[in-house]
């Protein structure tokens, strides 16, 4: 996660200290991806469109290998 935090950072990107600390509790299995996500989304204000969650709910009726290559 260090490295991908320090990749941003070198291509202009803020990571905020919230940020990484949720990340560590991601990192340490705390916390899902989802739940990353989340609080990254409610930091930001940015509402979950209706379309995204209808194709996450698609995707997640995808078999692994299907879902890699993006066929429903």
């Amino acid at each position: 996660m260090e490295e991908a935090i320090h990749s941003g950072e070198m291509e202009g990107a803020y990571v905020s200290e919230e940020f990484r600390r949720d990340a560590e509790l991601y990192v340490n299995g705390d916390i899902g991806i989802e739940e990353l996500g989340n609080r990254t989304m409610r930091r930001w204000n940015i509402d979950k469109p209706e379309e995204s969650k209808d194709a996450h709910d698609r995707s997640a009726s995808l078999s692994p290998q299907d879902a890699k290559i993006g066929k429903p």
